[in-house]
């Protein structure tokens, strides 16, 4: 079980370029805890879109957790905000998960 974590004070995972990790005891190993940023791993403002609604999102710093189970690769997202898609993108493309089941 892993929790990726933006916290510069502990070591990278390997093969995650700026994520680094945390283990969570008690759950099972099938299940992954993912901590993702609001304009780092979505809602990332670029200078050519200009949007607004990304900038904003980047200077609030919320966190979304994605909870993939590994034996069917299925997400459920905890407090979803800002870019539904890039959030999906993120969590389907970046992650491996086959679908996200459920938000909360």
């Amino acid at each position: 079980m892993v929790l990726v974590t933006a916290d510069p004070r502990n070591g990278p995972v390997a093969g995650a370029a700026d994520e680094l990790a945390h283990c969570v005891c008690g759950l099972p190993p099938c299940i992954e805890v993912h901590q993702l940023l609001a304009g780092r791993e979505f809602a990332v403002p670029t200078q050519a879109s200009r949007d607004r609604v990304k900038a904003f999102a980047a200077q609030m710093a919320n966190y979304v957790y994605a909870v993939i189970d590994r034996r069917n690769n299925t997400a459920v997202l905890v407090d979803p905000c800002w870019d539904i898609g890039g959030i999906f993108d993120h969590v389907c493309g970046s992650l491996g998960a086959r679908a996200i089941t459920a938000a909360v």
